[in-house]
């Protein structure tokens, strides 16, 4: 869920520099603009993957604590 709320906001954002673009703002600054949208969600994606393998790794080491 957490992802899906990061993922959203991002897309507003990009959906934000498209208005920006109609509305003649300057060209250099919307590529800034662009740049660091695009590392921002590379990382919201990249920390969203490393928590996956986590959870899986850890799911798949843990011991059976439950007793039978």
């Amino acid at each position: 869920m957490l992802f899906a709320i990061f993922a959203l906001g991002l897309t507003f954002v990009y959906a934000v520099l498209g208005l920006l673009i109609l509305l003649g703002y300057s060209p250099k600054r919307i590529d800034v603009f662009e740049t660091i949208h695009y590392y921002a969600y590379l990382a919201v994606f990249g920390l969203f993957m490393l928590d996956l393998v986590i959870r899986v790794l850890l799911h798949t080491l843990r011991k059976n604590v439950i007793p039978e």
